[in-house]
């Protein structure tokens, strides 16, 4: 039996619980009681913390068989599974009113300037409408708090200078107060896809901000009470290829051979260019972050891409995008981001991406048209093992199909536009099996490009 520290170990989920009831976590009864004996089971059997954990999650007594079990190594593959550290097993989930819904924004009926906020339960197809937005359109990114009680949306800094870019606003609920954040610093800052954490006070999303002519990309968390944003992670923008002598064609390179293969490896690439192929400067874009079932972590995509490409007679067209991979985040920001996919799939990037039945599971869209972001397959990534395959192949009635959000356990939602026109999939991972879904409001089909999932 292993020397085990068991008043250590009591003493750290009395903290838990006392951290998370400061953060206004609901715990029901049967979690305490299940907390309590798990605690009393570990100070008698000399379980390891990281047992207890899991124990606490299944409901389950400890047992030193999964003591000896417990590993942060994947024998097969010999890969660290960031996924079973003791930082991330499940423990008690913060659940709000419209945990597992998704929300968006469409046209309002009587005024085209206005839009409803709507929110959607995905299982049993049940719309509310929330409120209506004046003067703010269903194109524009919207998220509502998991309890409710807040609304993000995404507004011009300026209505009458729209090159100035958006900023975020958020309306409060329960006094219809409304505060504007990121709209004064000259950044000409883009967002698109913003979205509530669990504790209802701090928005997760991906803002572009502008330097010069160039945009870089940051992921970040903000809290709207105490006002900090805190940044996950960040872009850059790299100089290239600069012309020194147009007449003499002689070309001065800022990022060397080694610099841009370095590049192209960190964010998941495998194919090197020459370095004089490249363009005159060098971007990476994120995608939009989400949050991990265990609400432990943040993921989102990359794409490492030069400006311009020259295509040669008689192949594909040269891409843009030189790497692109899936990035995991500490959901607190205690750990450096980490690349735990990189798609070797030659002339394609990645798009929209969302979890499956769990946090070893990865789903997104492998789109092969840079200018539509069309042409995708839909790609399952399971983390532990490293394999992968293909759910749904790119055809003439899906061409354009992109994963939107979990519907349960074993099913998520895919919208689609091809020649059967936009339509809404729901495809059930157990089987592999899916069928078109409709999901209706005021008499017309619900269109969720725009929607999100609520945490």
């Amino acid at each position: 039996m292993k020397n085990v520290n068991h008043t250590g170990i009591l003493s750290d989920y009395i903290v838990v619980l006392i951290i998370k009831t400061d953060r206004e976590m609901e715990i029901n009864m049967k979690q305490l009681k299940i907390l309590i004996l798990v605690c009393l089971c570990c100070l008698n059997l000399g379980c390891s913390k990281a047992d207890t954990m899991n124990n606490l999650a299944t409901g389950e007594s400890p047992s030193e068989e999964a003591s000896a079990e417990n590993g942060t190594e994947n024998q097969e593959t010999g890969k660290e599974n960031i996924l079973s550290d003791d930082s991330i097993k499940e423990k008690l989930i913060v659940t709000g009113k419209y945990s597992g819904w998704i929300c968006g924004l469409v046209s309002n009926q009587e005024d085209d300037n206005s839009s409803d906020v709507l929110l959607i339960n995905p299982k049993t197809k049940e719309v509310e409408r929330l409120t209506v937005l004046q003067g703010v359109y269903q194109t524009q990114a919207c998220a509502v708090s998991p309890d409710g009680n807040r609304i993000a949306y995404t507004t011009w800094i300026d209505e009458e200078d729209t090159r100035k870019g958006v900023c975020i606003a958020v309306k409060d609920m329960n006094n219809n107060s409304v505060n504007q954040y990121f709209n004064d610093n000259g950044y000409n800052p883009l967002i698109t896809y913003i979205s509530w954490m669990p504790d209802n006070k701090t928005l997760l999303f991906n803002i572009s901000i502008e330097d010069q002519q160039y945009y870089t990309d940051v992921v970040c968390l903000f809290d709207v009470e105490e006002e900090k944003l805190q940044v996950i992670d960040k872009g850059r923008v790299w100089q290239g290829q600069s012309t020194l002598d147009y007449k003499r064609n002689i070309i001065f390179s800022e990022l060397n051979q080694k610099e841009l293969n370095d590049l192209i490896d960190k964010y998941g690439g495998n194919v090197h260019i020459p370095v004089e192929e490249n363009g005159g400067y060098n971007y990476v874009e994120f995608g939009m972050p989400i949050l991990s079932p265990d609400q432990t972590k943040i993921m989102y995509a990359t794409n490492f891409c030069r400006n311009m490409a020259v295509g040669k007679a008689d192949e594909p067209p040269a891409m843009l995008c030189l790497a692109s991979g899936i990035f995991i985040a500490d959901s607190l920001g205690a750990e450096e981001p980490q690349l735990i996919y990189g798609n070797h799939v030659e002339h394609s990037r990645i798009g929209k991406i969302i979890w499956g039945r769990n946090s070893n599971e990865i789903i997104f869209d492998r789109y092969y048209n840079e200018q539509s972001r069309g042409v995708c397959d839909i790609v399952l990534y399971n983390i532990e093992t490293g394999e992968e395959k293909i759910l749904i192949e790119s055809s003439a009635q899906m061409e354009t199909q992109k994963p939107r959000f979990r519907v349960d356990e074993n099913r998520i939602g895919i919208y689609s536009d091809g020649g059967g026109g936009e339509r809404l999939y729901y495809y059930d991972l157990s089987t592999d099996q899916f069928e078109e879904e409709t999901i209706t409001y005021n008499e017309n089909i619900v269109k969720l490009w725009r929607f999100c999932e609520i945490y």
